[in-house]
């Protein structure tokens, strides 16, 4: 009787392993990369004052980037303060000279990455994207939310006045300004695309890195 021993070497299906262990673990990277590339075209849209180009309300003397009427005049306040002149509980009013409250939203655009397990065994990727402090969620909500009308009260047009300007409107309107939606809204179909350009390339074992983002 004539015994014959078979070996295989299956080295396909190891190298198959490999190849979606490498896609796993760059989907993850990948879609923390869209994150953080997203939250910088989020930035510049609010500096261009039209993120995802949904265009901003032209910009008036009372809300604005820069020095806005307003911010003088808290500015002034401020001053008035210091020579115990000001009234025991001063009111903040909106903005300062170069900081006004758009401006700080700009800046607080942020990204976070949370991985649950790890990605080659089926864990998950979740990044999340915008205003992820309650404070400035509510500032940026209410901007996103316009329009909003505001009263000038009589305190409100002297501080105004003391800067030498003069108003006789009886309130002010804050417009409709929205930040991370219409970026997210035209962006939605690249995210698909550059996610699934970067996994098929590290599945091909090419440079995911290769692969640029383009978002705006």
């Amino acid at each position: 009787m004539l015994d014959t021993i078979i070996k295989i070497h299956d080295q396909a299906t190891q190298q198959a392993k490999e190849a979606m262990a490498r896609s796993a673990k760059e989907h993850s990277r990948a879609t923390g990369s869209a994150g953080y590339h997203l939250r910088l075209a989020v930035r510049t849209g609010m500096q261009r004052e039209a993120p995802g180009g949904e265009a901003w309300p032209a910009g008036s003397p009372w809300l604005q980037f820069g020095s806005s009427l307003l911010g003088r005049a808290r500015a002034a306040q401020r001053r008035q303060a210091k020579r115990k002149r000001a009234p025991k509980n001063p009111s903040p009013l909106y903005g300062t000279k170069n900081r006004t409250a758009l401006k700080k939203l700009a800046g607080a655009v942020r990204y976070e990455k949370h991985v649950s397990g790890s990605p080659e065994s089926g864990g998950t990727t979740l990044v999340r994207i915008g205003f992820l402090t309650f404070r400035v969620a509510e500032l940026a909500a209410y901007h996103a939310s316009g329009p909003h009308t505001i009263g000038v009260s009589p305190r409100m047009r002297r501080l105004i006045f003391a800067v030498g300007l003069g108003i006789r409107k009886s309130s002010i309107t804050i417009p409709r300004r929205r930040h991370v939606e219409p970026v997210q809204e035209k962006n939605r179909s690249r995210i698909t695309e550059f996610i699934r350009l970067r996994t098929l390339a590290a599945l091909a074992r090419e440079n995911p890195d290769s692969v640029s983002p383009r978002f705006y």
